[in-house]
């Protein structure tokens, strides 16, 4: 399926491109929730909950691993300074 290997570079390629202005942790989770998305659509209430938890969860385990374990200087972004 070259269309889905295909997206899935795009995504990529944005995610990277957002991680400046964006900051790890916003980017990663709409990398995430997109990848999720695009690799199948999540139908009803319950599987688009699922996907936004597991986006969320992926993005803060990610960067407390990284960022307080791991003592990796992550992107902050210029749009989300904390």
């Amino acid at each position: 399926n070259y269309r889905l290997v295909a997206a899935t570079f795009i995504q990529f390629g944005l995610y990277v491109a957002l991680l400046p202005p964006l900051g790890f942790r916003i980017a990663t989770f709409l990398f995430v929730l997109a990848l999720q998305v695009t690799l199948e659509w999540p139908r009803g209430t319950k599987k688009w909950a699922l996907a936004v938890a597991v986006a969320f969860a992926t993005s803060l385990i990610c960067y407390y691993v990284f960022q307080d374990y791991l003592s990796v200087l992550l992107p902050r972004g210029t749009w989300s300074e904390m």
